[in-house]
């Protein structure tokens, strides 16, 4: 029993260094990609229309706070609390259009990313399970990697001209 806890404990570390490691740096490689030109497009025609919109409410939020700077002295206070409180109706109508513009634009995103996300995982899947890989590690945090640990994003690439 010993001989062969002597021998299993011997070949585990040469094991462990017979195992395929990779690193990918998917950021940079989905960036690369030429439909996230057309993608880029498309958010930021989807984002002017925010931007227009958010446009016209600061015009208008400053033409009442200037109408408001402009009454005369001595106007009946119930006015210049009408007044104010329109302005601060308005102050909480742009502060919760930027949040549901920012929230949108964030979904508008992600739905458009998701098919190109779901395209590279499966190449890189596929190109793990090909090429024997234990792991693939994102190569964007790695301290240290050993000369031996394989960049697969070249692989990648060519696996994605296959996936549609």
């Amino acid at each position: 029993m010993k001989r062969i806890l002597v021998v299993l404990f011997a070949v585990l570390p040469v094991m462990a260094f017979a195992e395929k490691f990779g690193v990918i740096d998917t950021e940079a490689l989905i960036s690369s990609l030429p439909e996230m030109e057309e993608i880029a497009a498309q958010l930021e025609a989807y984002s002017a229309q925010y931007e227009r919109d958010f446009e016209s409410l600061s015009k208008d939020m400053d033409k009442k706070y200037g109408e408001l700077q402009k009454l005369p002295e001595g106007t009946n206070v119930e006015i210049v609390k009408r007044r104010v409180q329109e302005i601060q109706d308005l102050d909480r109508k742009i502060n919760q259009f930027r949040q549901t513009a920012e929230a949108d634009l964030k979904n508008h995103e992600s739905a458009m990313m998701t098919p190109i996300r779901n395209r590279v995982a499966q190449a890189l899947k596929e190109v793990g399970d090909e090429g024997g890989f234990v792991m693939i590690f994102e190569n964007s945090s790695p301290v240290y990697v050993r000369g031996d640990v394989v960049d697969v994003t070249p692989l990648v690439v060519e696996k994605l001209k296959t996936i549609k």
